[in-house]
């Protein structure tokens, strides 16, 4: 059959446990996608123009400013997050 659409395989990505401080990391313009980011530390982060749809944020701190500015946020989760003061502009 010709013209059949296949999807790409992707690599698989890091795990990041909950021990990694990511506080105030610079994660802009990143491909994201599907990652698992649960419990992780990431209090004013920069994760502007990231991708991070269908991420698993459960849990995750982004307190203190993290910046999603004009980020991919389509079916991440972010159940139990910490958003308090996130900038959330664009989304």
């Amino acid at each position: 059959m010709y013209n059949v659409w296949r999807p790409r395989k992707r690599p698989s990505k890091k795990i990041l446990d909950s021990k990694d401080k990511l506080f105030g990391a610079t994660l802009a313009n990143l491909d994201l996608a599907g990652l698992n980011l649960q419990n992780a530390k990431l209090a004013k982060a920069n994760l502007s123009h990231t991708n991070l749809s269908n991420a698993n944020l459960i849990e995750t701190d982004f307190t203190e400013v993290s910046d999603f500015t004009k980020a991919n946020l389509f079916g991440a989760n972010f159940d139990n997050a910490n958003l308090i003061d996130a900038r959330l502009t664009g989304i």
